[in-house]
């Protein structure tokens, strides 16, 4: 005999519920489905249109480039302590920090070490007085008194170009915009301000001295340093401009002194450099704080993202020792001390000012204006300071990195 499993259904409830859906949010979402799908069509529809409006810029070598310099930017710096990196000497040498790594641009060479002490750039170059500016973006050489310049990044030259007027100064950008000072027949003085595809953007005349420019990190703000002179006194003024505007957004009068330099701190302040004080504005063109020399002679400066420092020469011009200014990027009086070393170059980084001196390197705290001192062999050296505790000391032919 067979037995089968009886069945068993289930009871019915007695009552059942209908799930009903709210209007409100069906049309919330029906709104953004249809906001994606056109989203997504305007990002089909840019990436078209950029493609064939830069169809000559996107090559295989610019795609190789660019990811040879992404993978550049992300090195890890890896120097152990006094590890060197080897270069070309040349009479006239500029050093300047680019990620990290030490950019080296002479008479006849530019050559680039990345973070890690990996060369990555070679070339041979032809100028009489060279200048290297380091930035996130790109690393600008040019030749000051003459006629070239020219743009890197990680691992080539990717923009160069030449003035009929000798090239007087020049500044870049975190963004890659960048300036050039130069003359005309018809002005003493011409800026051409460049967006960061090299495309020229504003081009400023005057009659009178741009001694300086400096370009806010964002790219969208330019800051002009111009001197005049008036019966044998200088005038110094310094002029704002937004990026693309042709006219200035705003002037001030600095000095009665000869203008020297001017830069954009990470803060937005603009800091002056003249022949007797240290002046800092902001954006408005508004002084916030002035810092004289008293009759000092002003012998060495760093002005750049983190404030300024400065080494002043004692007024009689007999006594040992120099005076050692630091501020920070909103102007704002660190230190200011006296010290019977005669320091002669220096460079300010975050969290520390480096002084090269006779024998060795000094390092002030900017915190709390401690100072250390490591004995060096420094001859014909220029100090790098990478951080707080990390700074590149750069002979004739060689950079060592050295830790506190």
């Amino acid at each position: 005999m067979l037995f089968r499993k009886r069945k068993t259904n289930l009871p019915v409830p007695a009552t059942s519920r209908q799930v009903s859906l709210n209007p409100y949010y069906e049309d919330v979402s029906e709104k953004l489905g249809i906001a994606q799908v056109i989203l997504f069509l305007l990002l089909l529809a840019f990436v078209v249109i950029s493609f064939l409006r830069n169809t000559g810029m996107i090559t295989y070598r610019n795609f190789y480039y660019f990811f040879k310099d992404l993978n550049a930017s992300v090195e890890s710096f890896d120097f152990f302590h006094t590890d060197a990196v080897s270069y070309p000497a040349n009479r006239e040498q500029s050093f300047t920090l680019y990620r990290q790594g030490v950019a080296v641009a002479g008479e006849q060479s530019v050559t680039l070490f990345s973070s890690s002490g990996r060369q990555t750039i070679s070339e041979k170059i032809q100028y009489q007085n060279p200048v290297a500016v380091g930035t996130g973006k790109y690393l600008l050489i040019y030749d000051l008194g003459g006629y070239q310049y020219a743009l890197y990044n990680s691992h080539t030259c990717v923009w160069s170009g030449t003035y009929a007027r000798p090239i007087r100064g020049a500044d870049i950008s975190d963004s890659g915009s960048y300036a050039i000072i130069t003359d005309s027949a018809e002005y003493l003085s011409v800026v051409e301000f460049y967006n960061g595809n090299f495309g020229l953007r504003n081009r400023y005349s005057y009659q009178a001295y741009v001694t300086d420019v400096s370009i806010h990190a964002k790219g969208n703000e330019l800051a002009v340093l111009i001197s005049d002179a008036n019966d044998g006194h200088f005038t110094t003024e310094l002029r704002f401009y937004e990026a693309g505007s042709a006219k200035e957004s705003g002037r001030v009068k600095v000095s009665e002194s000869l203008g020297l330099r001017c830069s954009y701190t990470s803060a937005g302040k603009v800091s002056v450099l003249t022949g007797m004080d240290l002046t800092f504005l902001n954006t408005k063109g508004e002084i916030i704080t002035q810092y004289f020399f008293d009759g000092k002679t002003l012998k060495s400066a760093d002005l750049n993202r983190y404030g300024a420092a400065l080494i002043l020469d004692p007024q009689d011009g007999q006594t040992m020792g120099t005076n050692v200014m630091i501020c920070d990027k909103n102007g704002k009086l660190l230190y200011r001390q006296r010290s019977d070393q005669n320091y002669r170059s220096l460079s300010l980084t975050s969290g520390a000012l480096y002084l090269i001196g006779t024998n060795g390197v000094c390092r002030i705290k900017t915190s709390s204006g401690s100072a250390e001192w490591m004995e060096l062999v420094t001859t014909q050296c220029q100090v790098i300071g990478l951080d707080a505790n990390r700074f590149y000391l750069c002979h004739p032919q060689k950079a060592v990195c050295y830790r506190f």
